[in-house]
């Protein structure tokens, strides 16, 4: 359809209905027209509106940056249907509404405090460890965002922490609530349990045709063939550009001397703060660094996490005065005298230094040339995608368009949403996510906009058939639906098996009776904590020994294997009031941390009440690629 409406917008008549609807417009006006039907915002914020792109860029960001903590590959429709991107949009509205509360409150950050955070940012740092501009830059652009973009989000950053650390920095637990909460944590439960073999659910007769047909019918998924796409794509990617292109040596002497600021670091250094409330405290917490005290031990101490320590990484001009001359002085690992800074006396560690750093043109002469190339090549795909769309633009199909501008117009005769052929071999088909999803996203017969993904490619494509899943001849997976069906047949029956097993044991007031039952004898645990790792106690099982009342009678699958547990709480230890283990200001520590995320959690509820919230979950049905 998109290809039909190219060619027909070319047309006389095109032209003149077209005239037509601008003549219309102009007269009548669009608001009524698009009203309630062209809506660009996922939510609206008080004042604020989160608009579909800013929300996508949020969204898939968010993708990636899961994805490299999970350490899979991550796709777009996975987060979708685990309800990532719900909870982005909740994040951002918590946080535009935080940012007008902050807004009436006046709080500002300045340019120089909002550019030290930004340097001090790590992944901006460069190829000598200080921050690095290109490299900034390089991240924004991989991040989707533009570089103006960036510096307003870390401002309204810097002024929503400023109100939230109003309301909650030097927050400490109650004594109360930090000693009831230790008990709780601390709790050690004694218990006697029945191990139950799978074998206790008896012998399993082997399934009938009719019963693996109904098992077949109600897990159609497992046994079907998977949906198959027959494909034609256009890729446009720098590689080809790459090759042969050539940048001469007055060029590169040129480049070198507008970047020479990238090449000539100055000394860096990540630097830790204690901030004390007397000149007193300070000295006195020198003293004991001098005799063998460590740095963080004080922190702790002074209830402060690592996080409240850092400075950054710093050169000596982002430094107050009164500090610079001492932090620079001293070597890593090492910490000064006490100092009087701008906001009272501080001890300083510097817990890394960068030296400074000066290459030369022969030094950088080849990573720069390799840059220069890679620059020219992503402008030139950038053209000639532009180029192929004007082509298209004009009438010409996919195949004619990478004809007549030298591409190749690839076919992939089979391919699934995993990338592999019906043989279960690689599709030789690109390995970005995104081209996938895109494909399984298409329309058949329809020749899609071109996309980008996120190694700058473009890609053009259109799906010529589909072959729909289809459920497997009974033959083709009757041994996997045997070994299938008797697995969940033995789990049924065992799990009836225990359930009558427990309800015996609760009725006895004890395991005795089913352990004789079951040709052994009840087995006596170790104190448990609530956090305890076993083979034979998994943490469900633990959570619900630690809910019931000590003597009640539950089961659960075991840890480990395929048997069950049939367990009771037969002992219960508390912590001794009268002691204070070394770990109860810790305890203390990480409460407070809590009690700081919950003010700040109601915090922002009652800032999204305040300003108003309203979400169109039409237009965020629609910026999630799923059917309204």
């Amino acid at each position: 359809m998109l290809q039909q409406l190219r060619a027909a917008a070319k047309t006389w008549v095109a032209s003149l209905f077209i005239g037509a609807l601008a003549i219309s417009f102009a007269i009548w006006g669009t608001n009524d027209i698009f009203r309630g039907t062209t809506r660009n915002t996922v939510a609206s914020v008080g004042d604020i509106e989160i608009g579909i792109a800013e929300f996508d860029r949020e969204f898939r960001n968010d993708v990636r940056r899961r994805a490299r903590q999970l350490g899979v590959d991550l796709t777009t429709e996975q987060a979708r249907q685990l309800g990532f991107g719900n909870v982005v949009l909740d994040r951002m509205i918590s946080r535009a509404a935080l940012d007008q509360k902050a807004g009436e409150l006046g709080l500002t950050a300045s340019d120089a405090t909002v550019a030290t955070e930004i340097r001090a940012i790590p992944s901006f740092a460069g190829p000598f460890g200080g921050f690095d501009r290109i490299t900034m830059q390089r991240a924004l652009y991989d991040a989707g965002l533009t570089e103006e973009t960036f510096v307003e989000s870390m401002r309204s950053d810097l002024i929503r922490t400023q109100l939230l650390d109003a309301m909650s920095d030097g927050l400490e637990t109650p004594p109360g609530l930090a000693r009831t909460l230790f008990e709780y944590l601390n709790e050690l439960r004694t218990v006697e349990y029945v191990a139950v073999a799978p074998e206790a659910a008896g012998s399993v007769p082997e399934p009938t045709d009719s019963e693996l047909e109904a098992f077949r019918a109600q897990n159609p998924a497992a046994y079907s063939t998977p949906e198959y796409r027959q494909l034609s794509y256009v890729e446009i990617g720098p590689a080809a550009f790459s090759e042969g292109t050539t940048i001469s040596d007055e060029t590169l002497e040129a480049e070198y001397e507008a970047r020479k600021a990238a090449y000539e670091q100055p000394e860096f250094r990540e630097m830790q703060q204690l901030l004390f409330p007397s000149k007193e405290a300070a000295e006195d917490a020198h003293r004991r660094i001098q005799a063998g005290a460590d740095f963080p031990t004080i922190a702790t101490e002074m209830g402060r996490t690592e996080d409240d320590l850092k400075l950054g990484n710093l050169r000596k001009e982002d430094m107050h005065p009164k500090l610079v001359d001492a932090a620079f002085a001293i070597v890593e690992g090492g910490v000064t005298a006490p100092l009087e800074g701008p906001f009272g006396w501080v001890i300083l560690r510097t817990v890394k230094v960068t030296p400074s750093v000066s290459k030369s043109f022969d030094e950088v002469r080849d990573a720069l040339k390799k840059e220069l190339v890679d620059e020219q090549a992503a402008e030139s795909v950038i053209d000639l995608a532009n180029a192929f769309e004007d082509a298209r633009a004009g009438g010409a199909t996919l195949s004619e368009a990478a004809e007549r501008l030298g591409l190749t117009a690839r076919r992939v005769a089979a391919v699934d949403e995993a990338g592999n052929t019906p043989e279960g071999v690689k599709a030789g088909v690109p390995e970005a996510a995104m081209f996938l999803e895109q494909a399984f996203a298409a329309e058949t017969g329809e020749e899609g906009d071109i996309f980008e993904t996120p190694d700058h490619r473009y890609y053009a494509l259109k799906v010529e058939g589909v072959t729909p899943p289809a459920i497997k001849p009974l033959d083709a997976v009757r041994a996997a639906l045997r070994d299938a069906w008797l697995k969940t047949e033995r789990t049924k029956r065992l799990d009836a098996r225990v359930k009558e097993l427990a309800e015996q044991a609760n009725a006895e007031h004890g395991l005795a009776g089913i352990a004789r039952v079951l040709g052994g004898a009840p087995q006596t645990s170790e104190p448990l904590s609530r956090n305890a790792e076993s083979d034979v106690f998994s943490s469900q099982l633990l959570a619900r020994l630690f809910a019931e009342t000590p003597g009640t009678v539950v089961s659960d699958p075991a840890a480990s294997g395929e048997g069950y547990v049939i367990a009771r709480v037969t002992k219960l230890e508390r912590p001794d009031k009268s002691v204070v283990p070394p770990n109860y200001a810790q305890n203390g520590v990480l409460i407070a941390r809590q009690i700081q995320s919950d003010i700040v959690a109601s915090l922002a509820a009652a800032a999204r009440s305040d300003v108003g919230v309203e979400i169109y979950p039409t237009v965020l049905s629609r910026a999630l690629g799923e059917t309204p």
